[in-house]
């Protein structure tokens, strides 16, 4: 179970309140740049990873997904306290979906075999492999609480991703029992988690540096924030969502909690080896409000943000695009805008409503112009971005 601080949204109370699982959402958005390990990434060539291993790596459980720009895919497995790097043998030629599928979740059960009811299936995450455009999802099933990645092909069909015979890494965070992980994003400088596990009572972010190094331990930093509704610094309030994007050469995370700042942290200071970062506060989405997707994108030179929000004033969630500039934004925290009141109308200009990904359960940047989105009604389908 993750915890999500500040507002309970049943009661309409301020004050810390338990989050569903994270089965009900999560993506990531690509940032532009390199890693460092995409050219060891290419057809024939040895282990992206450093002391890469190979076979199968063992995952006992997928929480997240992301891939870095060279299709190396990484899985958050929060049962065993690891990130684990794959590099995948994908299918040849443009996998970018051709048309709709409705009904979704039936989809996923068929290909996961042995009668599965689609009400069985959770999606965890979505994401993109951005050499192939290929759509990858990670499920759960409800009754069995076994976890599952699928890919899907262009004409829709959909298969197990195979990762049994795999060049890997994998890299601890944690021991003992296992964590929850509510996000993860790749950057060019490193994979970004946040985390919960029993032996941390602060909000933790855990980054794994790139490439990964197999048996490395990863970087884990506990965070100091300003909520900007709330009008006080809080260490306790856990990660919703995870962002990544590049801002003067750098990269950086913006990360959301509930009732709602938007909190960007540099990548390098989260990897010092600090045991606290203080986060900078630019914006907030207002009061009773829970960001349930957020991506990043840049068009023309221009960053946009995009996020799918759940209000507790009314009990429905709507989307809103938010002006990429804010999060390099010099107004921060005390003084940061706020972008909403209580209703779903923005009070900023910096937000405008997009209707047209209302009702997004999970989402994905597929380029700078379209988005892989699943919605409430279990239809997967591309969607322009505003």
């Amino acid at each position: 179970m993750r915890f999500a601080c500040s507002f309970l949204f049943w009661s309409l109370a301020l004050s810390c309140a338990g989050r569903g699982n994270p089965a009900d959402a999560g993506a990531e958005a690509s940032p532009d740049g390199t890693s460092p390990a995409d050219v060891a990434a290419d057809v024939g060539a040895p282990s992206p990873f450093l002391n890469g291993q190979r076979g199968d790596p063992g995952l006992q459980s997928i929480s997240r997904i992301a891939f870095d720009r060279a299709g190396l895919l990484y899985v958050a497995d929060g049962e065993s306290n690891r990130v684990v790097g794959i590099d995948l043998q994908r299918p040849g030629g443009d996998q970018t979906l051709s048309a709709p599928i409705d009904a979704f979740g039936r989809r996923v059960a068929d290909a996961l075999g042995g009668g599965i009811a689609a009400s069985d299936i959770v999606f965890n995450d979505v994401a993109v492999d951005p050499v192939s455009h290929q759509i990858h999802v990670a499920v759960t099933r409800r009754s069995t609480r076994e976890d599952a990645m699928l890919r899907v092909a262009a004409d829709g069909t959909v298969e197990l991703v195979p990762h049994t015979d795999v060049s890997f890494a994998a890299v601890g965070f944690a021991t003992g029992v296992g964590s929850s992980v509510s996000d993860m994003v790749w950057t060019r400088a490193g994979l970004v988690l946040s985390a919960q596990h029993p032996d941390w009572t602060s909000a933790t972010v855990v980054v794994v540096p790139v490439p990964l190094t197999h048996g490395d331990p990863a970087r884990v930093t506990t965070t100091r924030t300003y909520h900007r509704t709330h009008v006080a610094w809080e260490t306790m309030a856990p990660i919703d969502r995870l962002a990544a994007f590049e801002d003067g050469g750098e990269s950086f995370v913006a990360a959301t909690f509930t009732c709602t700042p938007f909190v960007r942290f540099r990548v390098a200071d989260l990897s010092s080896g600090m045991m606290q970062i203080t986060g900078e506060t630019p914006f907030d989405l207002g009061p009773g409000k829970q960001v349930r997707e957020v991506i990043v994108y840049e068009r023309g030179g221009q960053r946009a943000i995009v996020a799918t929000v759940y209000s507790g004033f009314t009990g429905t969630s709507f989307a809103t695009r938010v002006d990429g500039a804010l999060l390099s934004g010099t107004a921060i925290d005390r003084v940061a805008p706020v972008l909403f009141g209580a209703s779903e109308t923005p009070t900023n200009t910096a937000a405008t409503r997009v209707a047209s990904l209302d009702n997004v359960a999970l989402m994905a940047v597929l380029d700078a112009d379209r988005a892989v989105v699943l919605r409430a009604t279990g239809r997967l389908e591309l969607v322009p971005l505003p």
